[in-house]
């Protein structure tokens, strides 16, 4: 798994602090006993075939469940507190999950919350190979079927275009796509990770990718670039003096809530979490 992820023999081998001859030979060893070819190798290091991409997956799968055993065994004999492993978007790592972590564990205390802010597919991902217990964030209907996932809605997000306070569109209420276009845009991954169809009237013209959104926002400030983001991040973007200019007509308005592989009958504390999650959303709804 080590040399999957380093993408290279060398590299695992010195994480490793093995000699590169003998990882290779064990990695040979291995591609004999399951008659195939696990790597693909090439002048920049290794890529997983499609057969290594099987067993890298299952491998995974056996690793997060050994590491919840091992979890959870420590919690019967007092030595630590039960886990409850998060992956989020980055609205809801930023925004939403923060106040509802905080009552959560006011009443929780002998859990221990892990969050990480991980893109769409990472947190399907994770949901079905064990590495999360529960995930928060959009999702693709289609993939809501595909992955046999359980999913609770309890919001939507459309989105916004947004820019620096200085950007020369702020406080302009008639821009049209032509103007838009004009100016040069951060393509990003916060969720899906926005791309133009090819049937967009006004292609855009990305100048930045990125996967991380603070990097985004430290980018944009004081620049003339665009980009196009939840609506639900409006607050977290004025922290950094971005606002928005407008609503982007050409996303979707998207489902967002708690998503999950298998029932959540046996673990109360994860049906805890999501009935305060959607507790929380309620009242925002009542007082909103």
């Amino acid at each position: 798994m080590i040399v999957a992820d380093c993408g290279s023999i060398s590299r695992a081998a010195a994480r490793l602090n093995i000699a590169q001859p003998t990882l290779s030979r064990s990695i040979k060893n291995l591609e004999q006993q399951q008659g195939v070819a696990l790597f693909d190798r090439h002048g920049e290091g290794v890529d997983l075939t499609k057969y290594g991409k099987i067993l890298y997956a299952r491998t995974q799968e056996i690793l997060n469940q050994y590491e919840r055993a091992s979890e959870e065994i420590a919690y019967l004999k007092g030595r630590s507190k039960r886990s409850l492993r998060i992956a989020a978007g980055d609205l809801w790592g930023y925004v939403h999950l923060p106040s509802i972590v905080r009552s959560f564990l006011a009443d929780q205390p002998n859990i221990l919350i892990d969050i990480e802010v991980v893109d769409h597919s990472s947190r399907l991902d994770g949901l079905r190979n064990g590495t999360y217990d529960l995930a928060f964030g959009i999702i693709d209907p289609a993939m809501e079927s595909f992955y046999s996932l359980s999913f609770q809605k309890m919001t939507a997000e459309g989105f916004c275009v947004y820019a620096d306070n200085s950007h020369p569109l702020v406080g302009r209420s008639d821009i049209n796509d032509n103007e838009l276009s004009e100016y040069s845009w951060v393509n990003h991954r916060f969720e899906f990770g926005l791309y133009d169809e090819a049937t967009m009237p006004h292609r855009r013209d990305y100048t930045l990718k990125v996967n991380s959104l603070l990097n985004t926002l430290q980018s944009i400030s004081g620049t003339d670039l665009l980009i196009s983001a939840s609506s639900g991040l409006e607050s977290l973007f004025n922290t950094f003096s971005l606002t928005k200019i407008c609503n982007d007509k050409t996303r979707p308005i998207l489902p967002s809530g708690a998503i999950h592989w298998d029932s959540l009958d046996e673990r109360p504390d994860l049906q805890k979490f999501v009935a305060l999650s959607m507790e929380q959303f309620s009242t925002r709804k009542q007082t909103g």
